[in-house]
């Protein structure tokens, strides 16, 4: 190797170490507060947080892996909570990856991933630079960080990754492609955010057609099957590094609200539409508006996050000096700016009107195997996340497409055009740098007329068209309050089209550059540099140093009120109710057993018990069934209040009868009705229906942990229990004098158990055999990829020689 050469190469990876340390300084930046030990204020992490405490304390005093915490729905397994699954040796590699502080590690993962992405189409540095920085700030990769979607952050933070590797087997560049789909398809996956797979899954299907369709073209049949085989496979090996938590979720999502309800008919008697998976409504209750998606480019057309409040100079503030002040600030805390189609909405999900103008100009400038891919992959991605704006083709793909009905909230899939603008902005930037191309001063004109003339119509529309107003109106009956608010929002959106224009105007003079000055090399440099402008500026508007407090205060999420301490005091084992919370806070998690909790995947069957006996309408006995010793209630001064329940059943108690239910819907539903310390409820086949207890028939909970209980009980003939514990069929298992025993769902929900007469020591253990099932495939994938890699790259003298035939 001559000096030059390795002096080249150590230049080369200068740059590249350089590139890396200035992403490194840009995520420390933009959350600079974490350089003076604070830490940000997430609100699902608070939540995240309420539901793992018990886990962190079981880890800390058994020095073990629960996998099931009893704190929140009555229990649940914690593969979807927090978990540490043996020889997880891709979360290894994340830490490697991820080593600042969060949550600038995450945004550290956005710039890199796309900068590797960016590589395969230009090896300019600074245009890589650029492109990393066009989708690393991006407004909704900024939001999904305030609010704490981490590992959501970290799904879509990989998926340029796996974009590259993608791109590498279908540019003959294959062992790359390999290395590179399955390493990058295993740390997407283990950010353990499903719906982002799956959408990153479907930009590659994409991208596979868009191939597809040229390698026919050009009669490559072999080499496209090559390459789509080689795909399959290092997905399938990305699959086995995280064997252990896909196998043990799909075991825990068939019996969660995500999985197949056992229920066929709805509460008022009617056949359910779908016992599969989401509803339709619920999937696309969060559906982005049409006319809303154009806040891509103008962030706060339709007025901003559901959050924002109009300007304290504004009409309706003027309007609002009119009336008392308690009428004044009702009025003012409630009006919201924003007038789209979405009942909550953090903030517009901006991409940049200087990212959007250089795509533009690249679909001009690109090779036309790059339009298809990116054009399309725009389309799907805008017409999945519009929802229940085009029914029909929602409907479509709930019915036909795999797994489509497991997730909600569609407007998420613009991740998909997220990663497509800047990746057309990057071919702008290359071919307005390119002197051999003779289109690009045609193309950047064009591209002049086509921003000038869309922002004149949404002008036109603001002006003539829009009505400012929402389906989500507190105030649409108050035509006092809704005209100056109306008058509010249009003032926003002329204020961000002015923006807009503005941003226009400095971009395409920069690009100008190019043909009357000799200082190209900083035409890129300075595009990189509005862009970050543009997108800083606006993001720091929902994620900036306000949302950051002192470390000690986050290591407690929530303080606990005089009556949690005094339900605290009381040391045995019993449940906390505390319905103004619902099924959707993890406050009362964090410092009790509950049957409330905070999850996006909650059981099924505790969901169904909420919806039936414990929200409009209480079922004491089905309260008292689950051990409900306590309820917190809102007291007249807005405090809580402890209220005792004496009635609750206990741990486990004895029944004289045990009645099986033709399905599970007249299970649930007489469980108002019968005295259940006397009747069990089952749709299982019990061998004995009838059993006989007396008064000296006792069991008593002697110990409890996490992950095992154990009983002590006396009786003089053969008894049937029911046990104040959720049942879960995959896992728990059942002793009897260290000898184990079958245990039946009984009353919908619960744990019952068949005990012989006589003294006997009774125990549930937690013993999950799907985390040795996938930890031993685990290892064997990483062992086949050892292999496979070892037998790609080896030097051909190792190979075994191809013996001549005649």
């Amino acid at each position: 190797m001559s000096i030059q050469v390795l002096l080249r190469m150590i230049k080369n990876n200068l740059l590249h170490f350089l590139s890396i340390t200035l992403f490194a300084l840009l995520a420390l930046a933009y959350f600079y507060p974490l350089l003076s030990g604070k830490v940000i204020v997430q609100s699902d992490i608070q939540q995240f947080q309420g539901m793992q405490r018990q886990v962190l304390e079981h880890r800390a005093e058994y020095d073990e892996e629960p996998y099931w915490t009893d704190n929140a729905f009555g229990g649940m397994p914690t593969y979807q909570i927090t978990s540490n699954f043996p020889n997880d040796i891709i979360g290894g590699v994340d830490k490697i990856i991820r080593f600042l502080p969060r949550p600038a590690d995450y945004l550290f993962v956005y710039l890199l991933s796309f900068y590797l992405l960016m590589l395969f189409f230009t090896p300019k540095i600074p245009v890589a630079i650029a492109g990393a920085i066009a989708f690393g700030f991006s407004t909704y990769l900024l939001i999904i960080l305030g609010v704490g979607h981490n590992t959501k952050a970290l799904a879509i933070g990989y998926m340029p990754l796996v974009v590259l590797g993608v791109l590498y087997l279908f540019s003959n560049q294959r062992k790359y492609g390999f290395g590179i789909v399955t390493i990058a398809t295993a740390l997407q996956l283990h950010a353990n955010h499903y719906q982002m797979t799956y959408y990153m899954l479907i930009l590659i299907a994409v991208i596979c057609v868009c191939f597809g369709i040229e390698y026919v073209r050009s009669r490559k049949y072999l080499s496209y099957l090559q390459s789509i085989t080689i795909l399959i496979g290092a997905m399938l090996l990305a699959l086995s590094f995280n064997a252990t938590q896909l196998l043990a979720t799909k075991q825990y999502a068939n019996e969660s609200t995500r999985g197949t309800s056992p229920l066929k008919e709805t509460m008022t008697g009617e056949p359910r539409l779908s016992s599969d998976g989401l509803s339709f409504d619920y999937i696309t209750e969060y559906s982005y508006g049409i006319v809303e998606s154009l806040n891509l480019i103008i962030p706060r057309l339709t007025g901003g996050g559901s959050g924002d409040q109009t300007n304290s100079s504004g009409e309706l503030a003027s309007f609002l000096q009119n009336l008392d002040p308690e009428t004044a600030q009702y009025v003012f805390n409630y009006a919201r700016t924003y007038w789209g189609d979405q009942p909550i909405v953090e903030a517009p999900a901006y991409i940049g009107i200087t990212v959007f103008f250089l795509a533009v100009l690249g679909f001009f400038l690109m090779h036309r195997r790059w339009r298809l891919i990116l054009l399309s992959s725009i389309v799907v991605s805008l017409l999945i996340s519009w929802g229940k704006n085009v029914p029909d083709f929602t409907q479509f793909l709930i019915d036909y497409m795999p797994f489509y009905n497991k997730f909600r909230a569609v407007s998420s899939a613009q991740v998909i055009l997220e990663i497509c603008f800047p990746i057309a902005a990057v071919f702008g930037m290359i071919g307005l740098m390119d002197a051999t191309n003779t289109k690009r001063k045609k193309a950047l004109n064009q591209t002049g007329l086509i921003l000038a003339s869309f922002l004149l119509l949404v002008w036109i529309g603001a002006v003539f068209v829009f009505d400012y107003q929402s389906a989500f109106e507190p105030f649409a009956s108050y035509p006092e309050i809704m005209n100056p608010l109306q008058q509010d929002r249009k003032a926003i959106l002329l204020s961000d089209l002015f923006r807009s224009v503005i941003y226009v105007g400095i971009l395409y003079l920069i690009c100008r550059i190019v043909f009357w000055s000799k200082h190209k090399q900083y035409v890129v440099p300075l595009l990189a540099l509005v862009i970050l402008i543009d997108l800083w500026s606006f993001g720091n508007n929902y994620v900036n140093s306000d949302d950051f407090a002192n470390k000690s205060t986050m290591q407690r999420p929530f303080q606990p009120t005089s009556a949690d301490r005094i339900i605290l005091a009381d040391t045995t084992r019993y449940r906390v109710f505390e319905p103004r919370l619902g099924m959707a806070h993890a406050r009362t998690a964090y410092f009790h057993n509950t049957i409330g909790g905070y999850h996006g995947a909650k059981p099924h069957r505790m969901q169904s018990l909420y919806d039936y006996h414990l929200s409009s309408k209480i079922s004491p006995d089905v309260v008292n069934m689950l051990n409900v010793k306590y309820t917190l209630q809102t007291d007249d001064q807005g405090g809580l209040s402890a209220g005792i329940n004496p009635n609750a059943f206990g741990n486990a108690w004895f029944v004289d009868a045990v009645r099986v239910c033709r399905s599970a819907d007249e299970e649930i539903r007489r469980l108002a009705n019968e005295d259940l310390t006397k009747i069990a409820l089952t749709t299982d086949e019990i061998p004995q229906n009838t059993f006989s207890t007396d008064s000296l028939s006792q069991i008593t909970l002697t110990h409890h942990k996490a992950n095992a209980l154990t009983y002590q009980s006396s009786t003089s003939s053969t008894a049937f229990a029911v046990f104040s514990e959720m049942h879960y069929p995959h896992g728990w298992q059942a002793y009897i004098d260290g000898d184990r025993v079958p245990h039946y769902r009984v009353n919908y929900a619960l744990r019952g158990l068949i005990i012989p007469a006589g003294d006997h020591d009774i125990s549930f253990r937690f013993e999950p055999q799907v985390i040795a099932r996938g930890s031993s495939i685990q290892l064997g994938g990483y062992g086949l990829f050892a292999l496979l890699l070892l037998l790609s790259f080896a030097p051909k003298r190792f190979m075994p020689k191809k013996k001549r035939i005649g």
